[in-house]
């Protein structure tokens, strides 16, 4: 009886100590959420009824099921609803540090942009909040590459590794940085009708960069 208890008591504290330790994953040193952890979507429309407690970001605590090595694989189809979008490949790598909390959040209507420039553009600079990361005209080709990062400086593999790992080493050809908001504000009066239609304009972002920031640009969120 006393061995079972002891066992028992291993067992809580164990689980007590991994509970503590769950909300680790995608999580700033704040010990709340990153901003990213629930930028991408659920692969299935099951998970509020599987993962039934929300993930809150301040401070930072999600259902326990989703730290569960059994639910791993549902988990990870689960990933907004566990807000570990850091560890979905596609989002697991990190904005521009110097975009990533006031130009990238204002982005995601832009995300699935058909203009090439564009995408680029979000791909170096907003990757993990488009979902981006494994895309674009620079991205890391192994999965590991975060995890092995130190290579990038390694005077045997580091060249190799700037190859294979262009987003992680910081190694990416220069590409277009987003345009400054020195002219980027509502200078127009229906700006609220025509969003819709407007924001998003391909037409006017291919051919005409700029300018639905210029006219716009408050309502569009683009500032």
């Amino acid at each position: 009886m006393f061995s079972k208890l002891v066992i028992l008591a291993a067992l809580v504290a164990l689980a007590r100590a991994e509970t503590t330790a769950a909300p680790s994953r995608c999580t700033g040193a704040d010990g709340n959420l990153e901003p990213t952890a629930q930028s991408c979507p659920d692969e299935v429309n099951t998970c509020a009824d599987i993962f039934k407690t929300a993930a809150v970001a301040s401070p930072a605590s999600r259902d326990p099921l989703c730290d569960m090595d059994a639910m791993a694989p549902v988990a990870l189809q689960c990933s907004k609803t566990c807000a570990i979008c850091c560890e979905n490949p596609n989002y697991s790598c990190k904005d521009d540090p110097i975009y990533a909390t006031t130009f990238c959040p204002n982005q995601k209507a832009n995300c699935a942009s058909n203009v090439t420039a564009m995408r680029d553009m979000l791909a170096q600079y907003c990757p993990a909040t488009c979902g981006l990361c494994m895309q674009g005209s620079c991205s890391d080709s192994m999965a590991n590459c975060a995890a092995t990062s130190l290579m990038c400086n390694d005077a045997n593999f580091g060249t190799m590794w700037k190859q294979q790992c262009a987003r992680t080493c910081n190694s990416c050809p220069a590409s277009t940085k987003p345009a400054p908001n020195t002219e980027c504000g509502d200078t127009v009066d229906n700006c609220a009708e025509i969003a819709s239609t407007f924001c998003n304009n391909q037409w006017y972002e291919q051919n005409y960069p700029g300018f639905i920031a210029k006219k716009c640009g408050k309502t569009c969120k683009l500032c």
